[in-house]
């Protein structure tokens, strides 16, 4: 990335499941960025506030999930004030995100990537991490599946409005591949 440029902030978004994080992690480092997820910091949250797992249930993980996006969005704004890039993972709301934005829009270049799959392929997913029960207890499990994709389909999960996007199918590696998602992001 351009030092002479203003930072620029990445945002990986899209429905749960759909490859974020991954597609994250190795973005951040073909870009030689930081990047932040909103699950990093929910699982802090968790440990530090000694909660046990039988306390956690939806309603509770999301209030989690709400706290650990004010922390990415505190943590963009003091990266920018040090023109630093970053790349920032979450299942970003379109409706709550795009005011959010809108203090680090004016200082910095923001980009999103929004992760797509199908949803029955998210379903097989979500069946596949509750089967391996890996989880942080922090992330409450979907036992009933069709309500799994009621809740899909009732949240927002983007574009954001008024933000240049690439939209990514991560349902076989990514398409288009990481060098092209890495040339639209590093556009300032």
């Amino acid at each position: 990335m351009d030092d002479d440029s203003k930072p620029i902030v990445i945002l990986v978004s899209g429905m749960p499941a759909s490859g974020k994080s991954t597609l994250a992690k190795q973005l951040a480092a073909e870009l030689g960025v930081p990047f932040f997820t909103k699950d990093d910091f929910k699982e802090v949250l968790f440990d530090a506030g000694g909660y046990v797992e039988e306390s956690m249930d939806e309603p509770t993980s999301e209030r989690f999930g709400a706290q650990a996006i004010a922390l990415l969005f505190d943590i963009a704004q003091r990266l920018i004030e040090s023109s630093v890039s970053v790349v920032l993972e979450a299942n970003f709301r379109a409706d709550l995100t795009a005011a959010e934005i809108e203090p680090i829009r004016a200082r910095a270049t923001v980009r999103q990537v929004i992760c797509r799959v199908p949803v029955p392929e998210i379903v097989e997913r979500f069946e596949a991490r509750q089967d391996e029960d890996e989880r942080h207890p922090v992330h409450a499990g979907v036992d009933d599946v069709d309500q799994l994709v009621v809740d899909l389909e009732r949240k927002d999960y983007g574009p954001i409005p008024r933000l240049p996007m690439l939209v990514v199918d991560t349902s076989e590696g990514f398409d288009p591949p990481l060098a092209e998602i890495a040339r639209f992001c590093s556009e300032g």
